[in-house]
């Protein structure tokens, strides 16, 4: 089991909702998501991504056009 028990818990807290409606896929991503991007970008398939940042934030920077919000 992963971390999916604990977005289930944390889910419905205000901080987190409020959060989650910015976010233009209107959700938190789960931990397998980030997972499956670390995979990619340590995996031979991306032998040729270099020096670039790839956010995966459900299109948060792209819809603000502004990077990460700190917590």
């Amino acid at each position: 089991m992963t971390g999916a028990w604990l977005l289930e818990l944390t889910a419905e807290a205000p901080v987190v909702r409020s959060f989650a409606e910015r976010i233009p896929l209107g959700r938190v991503a789960c931990p397998e998501e980030i997972a499956s991007v670390v995979s990619f970008l340590a995996g031979p398939e991306a032998g040729y991504v270099t020096g670039v940042q790839l956010p995966v934030d459900g299109g948060l920077s792209a819809a603000t056009g502004q990077p990460r919000i700190a917590p």
